[in-house]
């Protein structure tokens, strides 16, 4: 059997078997049963999961540390419109990649809060946060009481 090719594969009797090209111009052959080809599919998968889960793990506390963020701007711009934050939360309403000034990829989070320029309306605001840094927010107009 003639091979154009450096390398071939193929499955004979439940195995694979793999040939490769060498320096000296023959061809090796390495040989995997089904039961070796399961436990490499396992060791992938293991892997892909565990991934995975990272992953998931650190979006889930990098989400945590931009909500208290969202917070503290939350409050900081109440306070200078003279505005008060309710109920001391924000929640995350859109996630997104997005570049930043740089160049660079980072989580842009868009969180929607309420805030009561008298006690009795309930307005609703937007911060849109891209890593931690405060990019844009809307305050709707409201009604300012003359004393």
């Amino acid at each position: 059997m003639v091979f154009n090719t450096h390398h071939f594969s193929a499955f004979a009797r439940g195995a694979l078997i793999i040939g490769a090209k060498n320096e000296h111009d023959d061809y090796s052959l390495i040989v995997y049963t089904v039961g070796q080809i399961s436990g490499i599919a396992n060791m992938w998968l293991e892997l892909s999961l565990i991934f995975i889960f990272c992953g998931s793990a650190f979006l889930w506390f990098d989400s945590i540390g931009a909500r208290d963020i969202a917070i503290q701007y939350g409050r900081e711009l109440s306070a200078r419109t003279s505005l008060q934050l309710l109920d001391e939360s924000v929640a995350c309403s859109r996630l997104r990649l997005a570049r930043n000034a740089r160049g660079h990829m980072q989580i842009q989070r868009h969180y929607d809060f309420d805030v009561s320029a008298n006690g009795g309306d309930r307005l609703h605001c937007e911060l849109v946060l891209l890593g931690k840094q405060l990019v844009s927010w809307h305050i709707p107009p409201y009604p300012v009481r003359l004393h």
